[in-house]
Parts: C-alpha cells; structure tokens; sequence
C-alpha cells in the first residue's frame, strides 16, 4: 500500500529512487513522481499540494530537491540549504505542515553514489582512486557528480549516462554507508522510514 508520496524534480532522480527502494525492499509504500526542473516544481507546489491534500487529507507528501543548480557555482555546494528548504515551506498552506515533509540534497543525488564508490566501479568498471575518501555532499566542489562520472569513464573510453547507468548503481547502494557519509540524506531517509512505520 502507498502511504507516502515522493515528489522530485526529474526523471533520472525518480528512476534512481524507485531502485533505491527496491533496493531497502520498500518500494511498496513510495508512489513517486516527477514535475520537471526546481523553478517549475517550486512555481508549481502551491497547487499541487492543494490538489493533492484535497484528494488525499491525511497522505503524506515528501518533496526533494537538490541545491544544484541553486547557488553560483563558486558557492556550491555548501551553502543556503536552508534557504530552499524555507521556500518550499512558504509554497505550501499551513493546514498540510502536519502531512508536508520538503527535503534538500546538497548536491544532485549522484553524490549520494559515491558513499558507496565500490559499487559504482563494479558496475561501471572503473577504478576512481581518490574518491574512495572524498565527502559525498562535496565531491569536487565544483563539478557536479555526474560530470565527475562522465569525465571518470571517458579517461577509460567508456560512457556513463544516467538514464543508462544510474538504476543498476542506485538498487545495490550501501544504504547504511549513504546514511553514514550523507547527512541530508540521513534526514530524508530517517524521516521517511519513520513517517512509513507510523501510517
């Protein structure tokens, strides 16, 4: 039974979180969906939570968004987290706060990948040295982790796509070591298991 709902911004973040679930075995309670890019999701919330919540009172609603491409670039990815945060809130009535739970990731949900670097080299087949110690929530300052990837297999003479790639990576994380190396992560994640086992 679905007792949550996920909102994200696109479709390669919703494909990743559909096999992360699969992944934790959770799938069953998620009904995700996708609005397009952050200026449209944040545009587009007011009325969406309304129509939603009219439909659905007593459903929860999760929102997540990524901070990239939010900041200026030599800013990223360390700040105004709670800024984003604080617009999504402001998007939605008061009423719903109960049931509205928004999220932010620091950087787009590659980097969440990369708490877990052994199984993006297994599945990718490439070593990625370095990165084994890299912060997931920084990575490169400022490359996106998806660029860090493409730049990664490319030296190899191979190619990395998320559509392709990303499902495969996603359903095998460690979600223990996400949890650990990802603090906003660890929020969503927490918030969302304990908002499951409390419906």
């Amino acid at each position: 039974m679905k007792v949550v709902r996920l909102l994200t911004e696109g479709y390669t973040d919703e494909i990743g979180i559909i096999e992360l679930l699969k992944g934790a075995g959770m799938e069953e309670y998620v009904e995700l969906r996708s609005i397009g890019k952050k200026s449209k999701l944040i545009k587009e919330l007011p009325t969406y939570c309304e129509r939603f919540y009219t439909a659905n009172p007593d459903k929860h609603l999760f929102v997540l968004c990524d901070l990239f491409p939010l900041n200026k670039p030599e800013e990223m990815p360390h700040s105004n987290e709670g800024e984003l945060r604080q617009i999504l809130v402001t998007q939605v009535n008061p009423q719903y706060n109960q049931y509205f739970h928004p999220h932010v990731a620091k950087w787009e949900l590659e980097a969440w990948m990369f708490a877990d670097v052994n199984t993006i080299e297994e599945k990718l087949k490439i070593d990625l040295g370095d990165y084994h110690s890299y912060n997931p929530e920084k990575i490169d300052d400022r490359t996106p982790p998806s660029r860090v990837l493409e730049r990664a297999c490319s030296q190899k003479r191979k190619h990395y796509s998320k559509i392709e790639n990303n499902p495969s990576i996603f359903r095998k994380l460690s979600i223990d070591k996400v949890r650990l190396e990802c603090q906003f992560f660890r929020i969503f994640w927490d918030d969302l298991l304990e908002t499951i086992n409390d419906c």
